[in-house]
């Protein structure tokens, strides 16, 4: 695998698997939109969760023996991304991170593929396998466990390439997303064939 010349933010990968003009908009353009009131609303629901993890025991992850370590900056120079999750769980033998979302819906192919690059950002970062990530979702923090199976990791290692791809031809790329993403999206007003 040739090296990336750059490191990208996982951000940008579960943006790219939202609509691929997100991050062409953010990294081609630089545009930074004012963000919808919902995104508050995230980061009110981060900051709570972070704070109920200090309290919760970890026995939800089936992990007692593990160590919380809230937002570790983690790098995977060879895969060309950084990233924040969350949380990370981690043990002496593995590490696991966790990452929160506010929907009471089950999470996104985005979200699961954000976990997935976390999963081996772990793994590049402090040299330990990463078998697992956990997304806790809803208020409530339903707690969902993904698996690192091989075809997580080839999904990962695949929409970083479209991704670098995509923001290397410096054209607007197609959308695929449904008249709901758009409504959802504070870069529509930039999208010329969207009403």
């Amino acid at each position: 695998m040739d090296m990336p010349s750059s490191s990208l933010p996982v951000s940008l990968l579960r943006q790219y698997t939202f609509c691929p003009r997100i991050p062409w908009f953010m990294e081609t353009l630089g545009l930074n939109p004012p963000r919808p009131p919902w995104v508050r609303q995230g980061i009110d629901h981060h900051q709570r969760e972070r704070m109920l993890q200090r309290r919760r025991r970890l026995s939800r992850y089936g992990l007692d023996e593990a160590r919380l370590v809230e937002e570790p900056q983690l790098r995977a120079p060879e895969l060309g991304l950084h990233g924040r999750p969350d949380a990370l769980l981690e043990t002496e033998d593995a590490a696991y991170p966790l990452e929160f979302k506010l929907g009471d819906s089950r999470p996104a192919n985005g979200h699961l593929l954000q976990i997935a690059a976390y999963a081996l950002l772990a793994e590049s970062s402090l040299g330990k396998p990463s078998p697992a990530g956990f997304i806790l979702y809803g208020e409530r923090g339903k707690t969902l466990r993904v698996e690192m199976e091989a075809h997580m990791r080839e999904k990962v290692l695949k929409a970083s390439a479209d991704l670098r791809q995509s923001l290397e031809k410096g054209l607007l790329p197609t959308s695929p997303a449904s008249a709901a993403q758009c409504t959802q999206c504070e870069f529509l007003n930039y999208c010329n064939d969207r009403e």
